[in-house]
């Protein structure tokens, strides 16, 4: 291999043309060097006309990327950035979950990094047990039941005696209110208003909720953007976006405060199938009745921290089993 690099950089030396693009990078108090090699006519026909990277350096400080070809210098964002974050309570056993970090401010998506999330809330076992009860409580606590049936004290005291006392062979009746005659009262019937709510566990909930986002990433329907501003506050142009990326009919943007951002919020609301929502009112119906969930990255923070420390607080018990 040694060989065969050396003899193209001699080539590429005597036909007088720059076999290298040196790209620097600056980022805090290092540049970043990516020394790549340019297509040429010079190739061995093993070589990949695509640029590979072939060797890197760092050396010393803000923000900056100049790509020189020749002559020419093309100012560019250094994408993809591979970015870690702090992961509270880390799992020994099971290695952090990565996703993609997007963006929403160009109709085609672009990898903006590589983030890690912690297992124990986007890998949980699916139990569909634990998601019908979540689903069944969500249903059930906001339904209210006003039916109401007429006892005999509802009813009115005008009715007089069907018929007489004795000498009919039927039973004694004094009026007709009775549940044995037509139009009567009902015994035994419902007495509403009755509300239908009841409190779902803490343990069934927070473990409902972790399974919820683990199908959607399982899935690939779990996206995660670095904010939801979008460029204009038209509805064809998030249509576009979806039908661009893939998101499918339904999709779910959640973002860590109540405040969404003026266009999204304004295409939005000419279009049904997309939801805005904070993140303290996510909730596995939201969840598993869109097709695509979008979360900020800041949302994703919250949500973590919020989920573990329920996970891992001292009184936690599990009742799941």
């Amino acid at each position: 291999m040694n060989c065969i690099f050396k003899q193209f950089v001699r080539s590429c030396a005597l036909s007088h043309a720059k076999p290298f693009i040196n790209t620097h990078y600056k980022c805090g108090s290092f540049i970043f060097t990516n020394t790549y090699a340019t297509e040429s006519d010079n190739f061995p026909s093993s070589f990949d006309q695509r640029r590979a990277p072939v060797s890197r350096r760092r050396e010393g400080p803000d923000f900056e990327e100049d790509v020189d070809v020749g002559e020419k210098i093309v100012s560019r964002p250094s994408l993809p950035i591979i970015t870690s974050r702090k992961i509270d309570f880390p799992n020994p056993y099971v290695e952090p979950k990565q996703a993609w970090l997007e963006n929403m401010n160009t109709i085609r998506t672009e990898k903006l990094g590589i983030i890690d999330l912690h297992p124990d809330v986007f890998s949980a076992p699916p139990r569909l047990d634990i998601l019908y009860e979540n689903i069944k409580w969500q249903q059930l606590y906001r339904e209210i039941n006003y039916e109401r049936a007429l006892t005999k004290g509802d009813m009115d005291k005008g009715r007089r005696k069907p018929f007489r006392q004795k000498s009919t062979g039927r039973h004694r009746a004094g009026n007709t209110k009775n549940p044995n005659f037509k139009n009567g009262c009902t015994s035994h019937g419902p007495r509403g208003p009755h509300s239908k709510y009841y409190m779902l566990s803490n343990d069934k909930r927070e473990m409902g909720l972790r399974i919820a986002l683990s199908v959607k990433y399982a899935q690939n329907d779990l996206h995660i953007v670095d904010s939801l501003e979008i460029p204009v506050d038209d509805p064809e142009y998030l249509q576009e976006m979806m039908d661009t990326r893939y998101w499918g009919f339904s999709v779910l943007f959640v973002d860590d405060t109540d405040v969404m951002p003026m266009n999204l919020s304004l295409a939005c609301s000419e279009l049904g199938q997309f939801n805005l929502l904070p993140v303290y009112g996510l909730n596995i119906f939201s969840i598993l009745k869109h097709e695509t969930v979008v979360l900020t990255l800041a949302a994703v923070e919250k949500l973590e921290k919020k989920l573990l420390e329920q996970l891992h607080r001292a009184d936690y018990k599990q009742h799941t089993k």
